[in-house]
């Protein structure tokens, strides 16, 4: 979700962002693109200049039948010992988001196809692992994190330009 330009779907996390922030400002480099600490339900979406009254009243409705929910990271995981994410628990209504999307826009898989499954987490850190090694160490001491999802987050960019707000929508 770096370098591309292009429009996703992500529900913030603003108490996780409170204690991984520092590090993700440094070590992630999405978070350098403006995009706080999050859970990617889709990327790619659909491309902003495809995203009409429709697709938003689509959207609206799916995210509108997810009930709100409280959210705790217990642990982190990695991905190929080079990035450091966290868990979400439970995972469930995330994965089931992920799944409704991918079913109202089957065009748009999820990071274009280069991963078998959705697995919902935060990122917390990307590069060499003795740094993300030290990172997890300090990070498990602050865990459990809780947090609440309320939304849903459309977001945009173009070329190098920071990733910009276009909608939130509540979830029920």
């Amino acid at each position: 979700m770096v370098d591309q330009p292009g429009s996703a779907l992500v529900i913030l996390l603003p108490a996780v962002e409170r204690i991984v922030g520092a590090w993700r400002a440094r070590l992630d480099p999405s978070a350098a693109a403006g995009v706080p600490a999050h859970v990617t339900i889709r990327f790619p979406w659909v491309p902003r200049a495809g995203v009409d009254d429709s697709v938003l009243h689509d959207l609206a409705g799916i995210v509108a039948a997810v009930p709100r929910f409280e959210v705790v990271f217990p642990r982190v995981g990695w991905f190929d010992r080079d990035v450091l994410w966290l868990e979400p628990d439970p995972q469930e209504p995330f994965i089931s988001l992920a799944a409704e999307v991918a079913r109202r826009w089957p065009d748009h898989p999820p990071y274009a196809g280069r991963f078998e499954s959705f697995v919902p987490h935060v990122t917390v850190a990307v590069g060499s692992s003795d740094k993300l090694d030290r990172v997890a160490d300090i990070l498990v001491r602050a865990l459990p994190i809780r947090d609440v999802v309320t939304q849903l987050w459309w977001i945009t960019r173009s070329g190098t330009e920071p990733w910009m707000v276009r909608t939130a929508f509540d979830l029920a």
